[in-house]
């Protein structure tokens, strides 16, 4: 989802954006966003692990420069996010041994495949 949209749903639904400390960011409030993710938003396994894959990516990069980002990616990084259920990978083989959707390895290539 692109800013400018995010954007428009905030004056929307008449929220004032928030400053947040790295402080912040705690186990119970990373988890409160989980929630909101698969309840309110209905993202899917996937895109809940994107999301948090980009804010731990963050505050990696951000405790490299300020000590206070630390204990962020710290409680980021112990997150538990959903599992994402393995498809039939026997419908995403091309031509490669790789799976592309599921990020397997195709040990027994299917013949025609």
């Amino acid at each position: 989802m692109c800013i400018c949209h995010e954007t428009r749903t905030v004056q929307k639904i008449q929220l004032l954006p928030m400053q947040m400390d790295y402080a912040d960011i705690t186990t119970k409030s990373i988890d409160e966003y989980v929630l909101w993710m698969q309840n309110r938003k209905k993202y899917n396994a996937t895109s809940q692990k994107q999301r948090i894959s980009s804010l731990s990516s963050f505050m990696k990069y951000a405790s490299k420069r300020e000590m206070g980002a630390l204990s962020a990616y710290n409680v980021i990084a112990q997150t538990q996010t959903p599992k994402i259920p393995r498809a039939d990978c026997t419908l995403h083989w091309k031509k490669s041994k790789f799976c592309f959707v599921c990020h397997s390895v195709q040990v027994n290539p299917v013949a025609g495949m």
